[in-house]
């Protein structure tokens, strides 16, 4: 134990992990002013920690971050929260408590300890706490004038606990920058008083709370009774995603968009917006000068809302997955990205019931777009000739594209090994694209002869054993990039499974494969049986029969 712990504290770089120490040998160890910038315990606390660990951490002046986490949680933990509390110094600039219950003389024993003289906390976490926060502490945090980020998670706050947190802990902190409260059912109307402080915030995190349209329109009404036009608004990231908020709350939102000028970051996701909502709210986000970051994943988007938006230019990553935008939301997005200059460089539109005609505008879109590097259009309809044409206008390498169950064909597939070998791209998935034994032997030369793909998934495409083979001779035997290939469900045959098999023993000793996936049915038992062979002699290779 000791001699692991010494090759930790050595590489100064990275955190030092105690798993169920020994406490005598580890104050030992840490005794030493060792320069420790993170310190994680993890363990099962012993009936009597000891009072010389205790010590040892307050004395270490290099600890910057504390983070605790007990392995049981079926009850308070007073040794626990004590030995935290008498970790604190006055160099601690973090302290994050995972896992751990709370009796109220355990918060008040904390909370005296965060406010002590000298002691310059500037972030605090609590993660995973099953019993109520003890008001207690809720308070003393609140006297935590150097505090800056305030995160509680997955922790059950209630209404009259999550009410404390915003009035006498969040509204009494000066520096107070960054609040986290996810998934910690705040009830309703916290919002107002939330509202007051959030104009001095730069991030607020609401995600996953029962807010609905009663929750946000408290929040805006707060909001705009605290702004002072003077100093602004400093808010730059806002999360409400799975916050139950529908139609009303969202055509009341602009409201409070229209004071963020300083939004870059804004997630609506997994709401209702609907029909009505769409294009007030799609205007509302056009102001947003600043806004970069729009997640709009499963919140019924409609027509309309792309219209309103068309003057945010400054958007550099949009998730809109899950809406059944169908062709006419297709156009519109495609008319938003031609009305200007465009920054994107994330776009993710999957599962959209878009049909190819909706596809061909947005291809057209795509190929005036110089900054992507990221495309997912799975699970809508592309075509081969649509695909033909998104590839053909792919002139830099890109990240990833993702464009699963897209019909792209032997044809889509020869397109796209043009595009790999012009640089191509890093991660690549097309499962279940029709890709027959010709489309992936262009597909497997191309990614031989341009060595760029460092991710590759082919599930679900039947290219039999002669599709095998190629795959097995153009993508695995001469590989020196690529790490992960998922070749599950492609009917690979005896044959096939065969030659897999002896492409992996006779890869190069450079190889970059570590992930190796392949189905059981495709390849027969002795196939199946050659394979994990051959993958047993390659250390680091790690292989996966479905």
């Amino acid at each position: 134990m000791a001699a692991n712990l010494c090759s930790f504290i050595t590489n100064s770089d990275r955190p030092i992990e105690i798993l169920s120490p020994d406490t005598s040998s580890a104050a030992e160890l840490l005794s030493s002013d060792a320069e420790i910038e993170c310190l994680k315990l993890v363990h099962k606390l012993p009936d009597e920690f000891s009072a010389r660990f205790m010590s040892t951490l307050k004395s270490n002046r290099w600890i910057r971050s504390l983070v605790v986490t007990s392995c049981n949680i079926s009850k308070p933990k007073p040794q626990l929260v004590r030995a935290v509390a008498a970790a604190i110094n006055p160099g601690l600039e973090r302290l994050e408590i995972r896992a751990t219950n709370f009796s109220a003389e355990d918060g008040e024993v904390l909370g005296r300890a965060m406010t002590e003289s000298g002691v310059s906390l500037r972030g605090f976490a609590i993660e995973a706490c099953h019993s109520p926060l003890p008001r207690g502490l809720c308070v003393w945090v609140g006297k935590v004038q150097s505090l800056e980020s305030l995160s509680i998670s997955n922790t059950l706050l209630g209404g009259e606990t999550s009410r404390t947190i915003v009035e006498e802990t969040i509204a009494k902190l000066p520096m107070i920058q960054e609040v986290l409260l996810r998934y910690t059912n705040i009830a309703p109307d916290v919002g107002r008083p939330l509202g007051l402080v959030m104009g001095r915030l730069r991030t607020l995190d609401l995600r996953s709370n029962c807010l609905r349209d009663l929750g946000i329109e408290a929040l805006i009404g707060g909001f705009l009774d605290g702004y002072s036009s003077s100093r602004g608004c400093t808010l730059e990231t806002l999360n409400l995603s799975r916050s139950q908020i529908s139609l009303e709350g969202f055509v009341k939102l602009p409201q409070l968009l229209a004071h963020t000028t300083r939004l870059r970051s804004l997630d609506i996701s997994w709401n209702y917006i609907g029909d009505e909502a769409s294009p007030i709210l799609g205007e509302a986000i056009g102001r947003l000068r600043a806004l970069e970051e729009l997640m709009a994943i499963a919140c019924h988007l409609r027509p309309g809302f792309f219209r309103g938006m068309r003057k945010a230019r400054a958007l550099v990553r949009f998730v809109a997955d899950y809406n059944e935008l169908g062709d006419a939301g297709a156009k519109e997005l495609a008319g938003y990205l031609m009305a200007g200059p465009s920054r994107i460089a994330h776009l993710s539109l999957n599962i959209n019931m878009i049909t190819q005609s909706g596809t061909k505008e947005l291809v057209k879109a795509l190929a005036r777009i110089g900054t992507l590097s990221f495309l997912d259009l799975s699970q809508n309809s592309l075509g081969s000739e649509n695909a033909s044409a998104l590839f053909d206008s792919f002139v830099r390498p890109m990240e990833e594209l993702k464009l699963a169950r897209c019909e792209i064909g032997d044809k889509g597939a020869k397109a796209l090994a043009r595009a790999i070998s012009r640089g191509g791209f890093r991660r690549l998935t097309l499962d279940c694209n029709q890709i027959g034994a010709e489309g992936i032997a262009a597909v497997a030369e191309a990614i031989a002869a341009a060595g760029c793909i460092e991710t590759l998934s082919l599930t679900s495409n039947f290219v039999g054993t002669s599709g095998a083979i190629m795959i097995a001779e153009k993508i695995v035997k001469p590989n020196r990039t690529m790490e992960s290939l998922d070749i599950n469900y492609m009917d690979l045959g005896a044959e096939g499974a065969r030659a897999l098999a002896i492409a992996v023993r006779e890869m190069r000793p450079d190889s970059a494969l570590r992930r190796l996936i392949v189905g059981g049915k495709d390849c027969g038992e002795p196939g199946v049986r050659a394979i994990r062979d051959a993958c047993a002699r390659r250390v680091g290779l790690d292989l996966a029969v479905y």
